[in-house]
């Protein structure tokens, strides 16, 4: 998980207040289904319990098999995160795009 606020991006603490107003951030990009399977916290608990001494690539593989293993049911609450963040990105990217015209 990151440490950065989600709703909004942070700006550089080294601008002086004025400038931060007017330098703006571009929008993350959503993130997929796929992304948020790998980011869940069970997931990675439960592979780190079953392989512990694994290198990335290999754990990488893991993620993988775990995520083909999975039912399209136990896919959908990872399906509705990433629709969710592709409205967050679309909302951002339009509030971005109208800033900047101004």
């Amino acid at each position: 998980m990151s440490n950065y606020s989600e709703s909004e991006p942070q700006l550089p603490d080294d601008l002086p207040p004025e400038e931060h107003s007017m330098k703006k951030i571009k929008p993350r990009k959503a993130r997929t289904a796929y992304e948020f399977f790998t980011q869940d916290k069970k997931v990675r608990q439960k592979l780190i319990k079953e392989t512990p001494n694994v290198g990335f690539w290999e754990m990488c593989r893991f993620v993988r098999e775990e995520w083909e293993k999975i039912t399209e049911d136990q896919r959908i609450q990872y399906t509705r995160m990433a629709e969710d963040d592709r409205t967050r990105e679309a909302n951002e990217k339009q509030v971005y795009e109208e800033e900047r015209r101004v």
